[in-house]
C-alpha cells in the first residue's frame, strides 16, 4: 500500500479523534459516505485524491505540497 497515503489517512484518523469528530459527522461535512472515509482512513489509494482533500479542508488542514527544488 501507498506509505503516503497510509500516513495521511492516519492523520486524518487522529485529528478526527482529537477533535471528537464521528466519522459520520465528517462524512457528511465532507460531502462523502462513511465508508468512503473509512477507506481514507486507511490509505486507500483507490479512492479519489479529490476525496482526500475535501476531508483535509472539512477538518482544516491541507496536504502541505513543498516545491521539491528549494
Amino acid at each position: 500500500m501507498n506509505t503516503e497515503l497510509t500516513k495521511i489517512g492516519q492523520k486524518i484518523h487522529d485529528v478526527r479523534k482529537a477533535l471528537k469528530t464521528s466519522a459520520i459527522a465528517l462524512a457528511e461535512a465532507s460531502q462523502i459516505s462513511r465508508i468512503t472515509l473509512h477507506r481514507i482512513e486507511k490509505g486507500e489509494p483507490s479512492v479519489a485524491i479529490s476525496s482526500y482533500a475535501t476531508v483535509l479542508q472539512a477538518l482544516g488542514l491541507s496536504l502541505g505540497i513543498q516545491d521539491a527544488t528549494h
